[in-house]
């Protein structure tokens, strides 16, 4: 069985977020930003047994997965809300550069890939493929927004955290899946789809709406 995975946060500002997958063991916790969390993350990281129970597992278990997946997402987001401004502010009171917490980013990027790429034989080609392919457009949307965050237009920049709550929702249902065994087959695999189709929307939104200094531009 996977190791025992919690959702964690991080960001730069309060409106796009990325997620970052810890596995249990202090020691192999990423430390720039540890040592001093705030009351507020640790008040919801406690929380975050809730939304285990209330959210990820009604979705996975579902027998109609598009409907309580749009009723449990609002739960999630206000949740996630909570986090990143904490975490944010953490940031700033910690004096924290972006290029810290988009180093952050790359390796959790590597370690989601690492498990979900160890994980074909259960979730299947199709769905690893998905997966893999939404880390890899919400890494170039990152990139390409976050630098540009004070001049990206507002409304485009609320769509975008929409999309990336979508997608980063979905990987943690897969995710719980996999520590777990809960879920159907058969959501897990639509989730995987999900991930990666709320991803492409995000990379549509940022590449065609967004500033000009922000334009999307694949990296080699």
């Amino acid at each position: 069985m996977p190791p025992t995975i919690d959702a964690t946060l991080t960001a730069i500002g309060t409106d796009l977020y990325t997620p970052i997958i810890e596995e249990a063991g202090e020691s192999e916790r990423n430390t720039n930003l540890r040592p001093e969390h705030s009351n507020a993350l640790d008040s919801l990281a406690r929380n975050k047994a809730d939304i285990d129970r209330n959210v990820l597992v009604p979705i996975l278990e579902s027998a109609d997965i598009f409907a309580t997946f749009a009723d449990k997402r609002e739960a999630y987001k206000d949740w996630r809300n909570a986090w990143v401004s904490a975490f944010a502010d953490n940031v700033t009171d910690n004096d924290v550069d972006m290029e810290t917490v988009m180093a952050m980013q790359e390796a959790q990027d590597n370690q989601l890939k690492g498990i979900f790429t160890g994980s074909q034989e259960r979730l299947g080609e199709p769905a690893v493929r998905a997966l893999l392919g939404a880390i890899g457009l919400n890494k170039v949307v990152r990139n390409s927004t976050m630098p540009h965050s004070e001049s990206w237009p507002e409304e485009s920049w609320r769509q975008i955290a929409h999309l990336f709550t979508s997608s980063e929702l979905c990987m943690i249902g897969v995710l719980h899946h996999l520590a777990t065994g809960i879920g159907r087959n058969e959501n897990v695999r639509t989730l995987a789809d999900w991930s990666f189709i709320y991803a492409e929307n995000a990379y549509s939104e940022a590449g065609y709406f967004g500033p000009e200094a922000g334009r999307l531009k694949k990296k080699s």
